[in-house]
């Protein structure tokens, strides 16, 4: 059911008449997504009554009020990588939020980045590292809002183990509340900057964001402040090859293994102690599989890969871990102490894996996390494992012996 006439007219008159549509054409491309099928038994979600592109904060908040007052849902979208970017019935408006893509700030004293909904992963770490930062991006890829993993999503990914999940670095954030109001949390509501994301009394950010979030459902979110963390690699990375042979010169400091141990229980023992000793800059379990995706052209590329490196380790779970060191003797000192830890656990270096082309290809790809979509869509055309638990370890190592 299309809108009536003065509700569209209202609705044009904030956000300019090249920025709303409700023409069946465009409307189509709003209710694609993956695992709708699970929700409804179809690719295809609900379809909006009409799609607008916000240009800022204040035409969002306007947005908000004339839905208010004329009885409409609304749902904001970004990056729309899961169905719960769509509507899920009718009366329902989608926000697209594509023209608020702006870093609003990047302050590398502090160690933080400003940034809008459209902003996503690969954009804000180019940036980043160009100023000695890094930013945790989950397994989803580089390809996700930033915003809306912060505060609408859910996710983790190899950085987790040194950067944290990202709940824990959500820090100022501007929200437009289902009312129209506008709420800014944290020290940006005091007008301090986005250094910290709670303020004096009770914080929000439980409400806001939680574990997982709610998808979109508690209003708009059109500005966040994010963590960032310290990054030791070069500042720019000149990439040669074509898909999926991606491949950079990395410095000496910069070091990834495959490492596989006799059971489960070593595997978390010794990520435990990696943990603590910080040695880490990116860890994670599945390495073997995912490392393999990642520079396979194929999928009859990957099975062969994959057969022969499992006929390698045998039994026994793979991680993948990477080094990062500041300087040569932290990078020594680090190496160090991994092997003392894969000692005490039983723990061996696949040193197949140790070849400096594969290196160059699976490094790249791990750091930025630029293809992992790529790599569970093309097996298997869904992206959804078997398994959920983003926790502890010993959730993680529960599921993982299932």
């Amino acid at each position: 059911m299309a809108l009536k006439r003065h509700e569209y007219s209202a609705l044009e008159d904030i956000v300019g008449p090249e920025n709303i549509a409700q023409e069946p054409a465009t409307i189509d491309t709003y209710t694609f997504y993956n695992w709708a099928e699970v929700l409804l038994g179809s690719k295809y979600m609900v379809q909006p009554e009409a799609v607008l592109l916000p240009g800022s904060t204040k035409e969002v908040q306007a947005i908000v009020k004339a839905c208010n007052r004329y009885g409409l849902k609304f749902k904001a979208f970004s990056t729309g990588f899961l169905c719960a970017a769509g509507v899920g019935g009718e009366r329902s408006i989608i926000l697209d939020v594509r023209r608020m893509n702006r870093i609003l700030e990047l302050n590398e004293k502090d160690g933080y980045a400003v940034v809008e909904p459209y902003v996503v992963w690969r954009q804000l770490q180019a940036e980043a590292m160009k100023v000695g930062l890094n930013c945790p991006i989950i397994e989803a890829g580089s390809e996700c809002s930033v915003l809306a993993n912060l505060t609408s999503g859910w996710g983790m990914g190899s950085k987790s183990i040194y950067m944290g999940h990202n709940e824990r670095n959500v820090l100022g954030v501007e929200w437009v509340l289902p009312t129209g109001e506008i709420v800014r949390m944290g020290s940006a509501g005091s007008g301090a900057g986005w250094f910290c994301g709670d303020g004096p009394g009770p914080s929000l950010r439980g409400i806001m964001r939680g574990y997982i979030g709610a998808w979109g459902g508690i209003g708009v979110f059109t500005k966040v402040g994010i963590k960032l963390y310290h990054w030791s690699g070069p500042p720019t990375w000149p990439v040669r090859g074509v898909t999926p042979y991606y491949e950079v010169d990395l410095p000496e400091t910069i070091h990834g293994h495959m490492i596989y141990f006799p059971d489960w229980d070593s595997l978390a023992n010794a990520a435990y102690e990696i943990g603590e000793a910080e040695i880490a800059a990116e860890f994670m379990k599945g390495g073997l599989t995912l490392m393999a995706a990642y520079v396979a052209a194929s999928n009859e590329e990957l099975w062969r890969m994959l057969a022969f490196l499992y006929s390698i380790t045998k039994e026994g779970p793979v991680a993948a871990i990477i080094i990062e060191g500041h300087n040569k003797r932290d990078f020594d000192y680090k190496e160090k102490t991994l092997r003392e830890i894969l000692k005490k656990y039983k723990g061996r270096i696949l040193d197949t894996l140790e070849h400096e082309t594969f290196q160059r290809r699976a490094q790249t790809q791990i750091i930025t996390t630029s293809t992992a979509s790529r790599c569970a869509y093309r097996p298997t055309r869904a992206f959804c494992s078997a398994l959920g638990g983003m926790d502890t370890y010993d959730l993680a190592m529960s599921e993982g012996k299932v």
